[in-house]
């Protein structure tokens, strides 16, 4: 959450340094080769950052320079309310996994429909309709031309639904012609082995199983030692399953401009 951020005195999550625990470019943001620990925020460092900042605005230089200055350290233009206090702005700021793991599950469905072709959309909707709901559910808005309308709570009730509603229809013929091509390429290079078109699918549906199992573990309100051990196992196969099959939709523009995750 951009609070988090703002508490570690890190610039937002759209920065091109938002990541508030180390340096990593936006566009490497899920590189695996990326060195993390090599550049790693620590607090000492930064504290050192905004006394450098500080100095440059006792010498009265231009906004400009400050504003190049934050943007090349991914910090905020000074300190927040917490930095006067005896702590690690980058270890000790709590992780909110709430909103972590709803946001996940919100980007999935965004890179989901995004592989989806009309057809593809129009099977979605009326599998999504039909499917056998609890009672006690409110009602889900449409996910195909409400997405943007989902709570985090509408997003951890998808999770659980999606792996059967996508095994109940999901074929290539559904997929973006382009877009599981660039899917099959994307699995195989992970892979070293050339993947066919049923095997992506089955991927796809894997990654929302997977992403299903995480949100449901750290949903627990106790954790023993065997829920922690799968509670890390879970979060190591997620991690690597959407590597492999995500994909972002970077505001398109009507040539259908996007980014690979």
């Amino acid at each position: 959450m951009p609070q988090g951020n703002d508490l570690s005195d890190v610039k937002k999550q759209g920065a091109s340094y938002g990541c508030r625990n180390c340096l990593v470019p936006k566009d490497r943001l899920t590189d695996n080769a990326f060195d993390g620990r090599r550049f790693a925020r620590f607090h000492h460092i930064t504290k050192e950052r905004f006394i450098e900042l500080q100095g440059l605005i006792n010498e009265n230089v231009t906004q400009i320079e400050i504003k190049d200055f934050t943007r090349r350290h991914g910090l905020r233009s000074k300190p927040g309310v917490l930095s006067s206090l005896s702590r690690d702005r980058h270890l000790q700021t709590p992780q909110d996994a709430y909103h972590a793991v709803a946001g996940k599950i919100q980007r999935l469905l965004e890179c989901t429909l995004y592989l989806l072709n009309d057809n593809g959309k129009k099977q979605l909707l009326e599998y999504w309709r039909c499917f056998e709901k609890p009672s006690l559910w409110h009602r889900l808005p449409n996910p195909v031309t409400h997405v943007k309308s989902f709570m985090f709570s509408d997003a951890l009730r998808l999770a659980i639904l999606m792996p059967f509603i996508l095994r109940r229809f999901l074929t290539p013929e559904d997929i973006v012609s382009k877009n599981l091509e660039a899917l099959c390429n994307r699995l195989s290079s992970y892979n070293n082995r050339r993947r066919s078109s049923t095997q992506a699918i089955n991927t796809v549906i894997l990654s929302w199983v997977i992403v299903a199992e995480s949100a449901a573990q750290c949903s627990k309100t106790v954790l023993t030692a065997h829920d922690l051990n799968r509670l890390r196992d879970v979060l190591k196969e997620e991690r690597n399953i959407l590597l492999e099959v995500i994909f972002i939709r970077c505001n398109c523009n009507e040539d259908g401009f996007i980014i690979n995750f």
